[in-house]
């Protein structure tokens, strides 16, 4: 039996590097952090996303980070007693209030100058997990999907789900990498919803439906042509369905009596 190599086993070796080399990346980037963090997900074997707890009580520090290739979404558990921070068309002055997120996109450079004690959890999402959700989901051309620099937001889907990921890092349990990876699609889709607005899909000029209604619809004639088989094959011959008592306690297999 020939065992066939290639682009698939190449392919698998690029996805290899480009994670060892992510990995590579952020780690390299707490090098420029005057303070160490309490935990991180570094090396646990994640997809999708990274993401690291800072709990620090430095009096006053202030330091650049270089841009990186993720975007990174922070969450402010505790914000400092003053905070100056530049990035990306951002400019604060003061701290956000507690619960608040923050978005950097990937490849911006960040300049803080923070006092006082701070708690945050910043989650590093990959751009390729965003353009794919961006174009199998929302029908976006992943090229022209851009996410932006915001501050201070208050969308509470967007939390729950970034404390769902602060859950996991606490707890460590098996299983985690697969749960983590759905949680970063979820990532994605609120912070694609949120940059997009409310929107509702655009119906087709040839009046064709698109795939995902069309394969409800065929799901739905399916199960209906089930039902009818089925109450064909338990229907007495002798006795209509429109007739059969009320009080019949026969039913077609498959079928639940519901009270009026």
């Amino acid at each position: 039996m020939q065992m066939i190599t290639g682009l698939g086993s190449a392919s698998l070796m690029t996805v290899i590097r480009e994670t060892e080399n992510s990995l590579k990346e952020l780690e390299a980037l707490q090098k420029f952090i005057p303070y160490a963090p309490c935990t991180t997900s570094y090396g646990v074997g994640w997809k999708g996303l990274e993401a690291v707890r800072y709990r620090n009580s430095s009096t006053s520090v202030e330091f650049t980070l270089p841009p990186v290739s993720y975007h990174c979404l922070g969450l402010i558990s505790r914000p400092p007693e003053k905070l100056h921070l530049r990035y990306e068309g951002v400019k604060l002055e003061t701290p956000s209030p507690a619960g608040s997120i923050a978005v950097v996109p990937a490849g911006s450079h960040q300049v803080l100058l923070q006092q006082g004690r701070k708690d945050a959890l910043l989650i590093y999402l990959e751009p390729s997990l965003v353009a794919r959700v961006a174009a199998e989901s929302f029908e976006l051309d992943p090229r022209r999907t851009v996410v932006p620099p915001l501050y201070g937001l208050n969308v509470p889907e967007l939390r729950a789900s970034m404390l769902g990921v602060d859950a996991e890092l606490r707890a460590g349990s098996e299983g985690g990498s697969l749960l983590v990876e759905s949680l970063a699609n979820v990532l994605a889709v609120h912070l694609i919803r949120h940059i997009t607005g409310p929107r509702r899909l655009k119906a087709s000029a040839d009046g064709v439906l698109p795939r995902h209604k069309l394969r409800r619809v065929i799901e739905y004639i399916m199960e209906i042509s089930e039902a009818i088989r089925r109450w064909r094959e338990w229907r007495p011959s002798s006795i209509s369905a429109p007739f059969i008592s009320r009080g019949s306690s026969r039913q077609p297999p498959g079928w639940r009596r519901t009270s009026m």
